[in-house]
């Protein structure tokens, strides 16, 4: 519970727009590009797999993946969840097709019967998840709403109380998925990405991307090489 009232700011430093809350960045924007080369854009190499990406983001902050996925992938369904009213009046400033659910992420993945390809899951109170997204309950919820090529793919700053629920963490998603862990997240030095896997073995599936929207996209290639290089952490 927080006793004072939590801020959000908007800042501009030369062509980034950060979206902070309580001086923690939960979204950054390029003003010249639709790559912030910080870990936000390492995401988008995950709607490759599936031929009609169905997305669900759980921790939309200001919108920074929800508005890249958008313009790479036409054809991908977005379904986004946020807790914070004025979060989501700024993202609705930049995104046109993502549906956008208020409220708690963890209670409407709970009550929702909908199935999805990709579970993103970036929710952050300050700098740590919520104890409720580090537990058996939350990888047995999204298990079951990913179809059985499903992934689940988690922001992990590297901060003292994350790191210290690391093992937790990765033990009960050893539960349920095979694990890998992607690092080299561009100017995100301090941000791993953790995948739980259903049945994609990642490490064949991008060694032969070859899709139409890597070469529009260069960045996108960049952001593919740090999945071709990802910890196979196992089951």
């Amino acid at each position: 519970m927080f006793w004072f009232k939590p801020k959000i700011k908007i800042e501009k430093e030369g062509e980034e727009v950060f979206i902070k809350y309580n001086d923690y960045t939960y979204s950054l924007f390029n003003l010249n590009s639709l790559f912030t080369q910080h870990y936000w854009d390492y995401f988008t190499p995950l709607p490759l797999l599936f031929d009609s990406p169905q997305v669900l983001i759980i921790g939309l902050g200001g919108g920074t993946i929800a508005y890249q996925i958008e313009n790479i992938f036409n054809n991908a369904k977005i379904d986004a969840i946020e807790p914070n009213e004025e979060m989501i009046k700024i993202a609705k400033q930049r995104l046109k097709r993502t549906n956008i659910l208020k409220g708690d992420g963890y209670k409407i993945l709970s009550k929702t019967d909908k199935i999805y390809n990709i579970i993103i899951l970036d929710a952050y109170s300050n700098d740590y998840i919520p104890e409720e997204f580090i537990s058996r309950e939350f990888m047995s919820n999204s298990y079951n709403h990913l179809e059985k090529r499903g992934i689940l793919a988690i922001n992990y700053a590297l901060t003292p109380p994350n790191l210290a629920r690391e093992d937790k963490l990765i033990n009960y998603m050893k539960e349920f998925y095979k694990i890998y862990i992607v690092k080299n997240l561009g100017k995100s030095n301090f941000n791993e990405i953790y995948i739980g896997s259903k049945n994609v073995s990642l490490e064949n599936e991008y060694k032969n991307i070859n899709n139409e929207l890597t070469k529009n996209y260069p960045d996108l290639i960049t952001c593919i090489e740090s999945y071709k290089n990802c910890i196979n952490y196992g089951t």
